[in-house]
């Protein structure tokens, strides 16, 4: 990812769309409005699903990590890409 924010699309009055990180600054002009929000929601997918495998990965390296068991670890790091999933789906 280029970027280490959230991006966010913006409406515009025309045809284009802008895609902003959480600062405002413009990230991307879209020229066609209808491709600005599948950026967006790609982008924003695919950071929680490097989250959640992270998670899983810190697991695996260090079991002990945490005093919580696997089941609750793991459980999260599912809602996780559930969530990343849903969020691609725009729902």
């Amino acid at each position: 990812m280029h970027t280490p924010r959230e991006w966010h699309e913006s409406k515009t009055g025309n045809h284009q769309g802008l895609i902003l990180d959480e600062t405002g600054s413009t990230i991307a002009v879209c020229y066609d409005k209808a491709n600005a929000p599948i950026i967006v929601q790609a982008v924003n997918s695919y950071a929680a699903l490097v989250a959640a495998l992270e998670l899983a990965v810190r697991y695996l390296e260090y079991p002990d990590v945490e005093a919580l068991p696997f089941a609750m670890r793991s459980e999260y790091a599912a809602d996780r890409a559930r969530a990343a999933l849903a969020l691609a789906k725009g729902e």
